[in-house]
């Protein structure tokens, strides 16, 4: 016959193994990566020649969760290096369900190989602090491209000034042997040859006159 002590201490037994089946249950989905996704995009900042990771948390759980520690691991980079060992990430604490929280690291430009982000987060939904990790692969070759800009110089403009015309002065030889100088202008030439008439008619009245004496 069993005693009644032994009954309890069965049962009793029973509900602890119940128990603890549950709890690792819950454990085992939130550790297969099923509560959050740790995902990262790498851009090339030209002013800086840097890699910059962009770190995204998405929470998939059915509570709140709250980043505890965010750090980085290089040990895989195959050259150059990470100019953050953390991330801090935004909004820390209190991040709801299905909600994001996002942080940002840098790299050097010749950056080559894996980076990887470990965070440790505390989940309300069991009440209990997981583990989880996301990577990125640095492509390397980001340059800084100067931002100066070729100065164009345009050839200097020379003032001139209008030229300025001489009239050619052009003598005319009268019947008198007489020189009459006269400009450029075309319209000085009937006064010219007026003149020139003038002169020869007097020349003639003279030679008549020394005649008739």
């Amino acid at each position: 016959m069993v005693s009644r002590g032994a009954i309890v201490r069965k049962l009793a037994g029973v509900v602890t193994l119940v128990v603890a089946a549950s709890a690792a249950g819950t454990f085992h989905n939130a550790s297969a990566g099923q509560a959050t996704d740790v995902t990262g995009v790498v851009t090339c900042d030209t002013e800086l020649g840097e890699q910059v990771v962009t770190w995204t948390l998405r929470n998939r759980t059915s509570n709140y969760i709250d980043v505890m520690t965010a750090d980085l691991d290089a040990t895989a980079l195959t050259a150059g290096s990470s100019l953050d060992t953390v991330v801090t990430m935004t909004p820390l604490v209190d991040i709801q369900s299905l909600a994001d929280s996002t942080g940002s690291s840098s790299a050097t430009g010749d950056a080559t190989g894996v980076l990887v982000l470990n965070l440790n987060i505390f989940q309300a939904n069991i009440d209990d602090f997981m583990d989880y990790s996301g990577s990125v692969t640095l492509p390397g070759g980001c340059a800084a491209v100067s931002d100066t800009v070729a100065e164009t110089t345009s050839p200097a403009t020379v003032a001139t000034s209008a030229p300025v015309t001489t009239a050619p002065v052009t003598t005319l030889t009268g019947a008198a042997g007489g020189a009459l100088p006269t400009s450029g202008n075309s319209g000085a030439l009937p006064i010219a040859a007026a003149l020139m008439v003038v002169a020869g008619a007097g020349l003639v009245l003279l030679r008549r006159r020394s005649i008739t004496n």
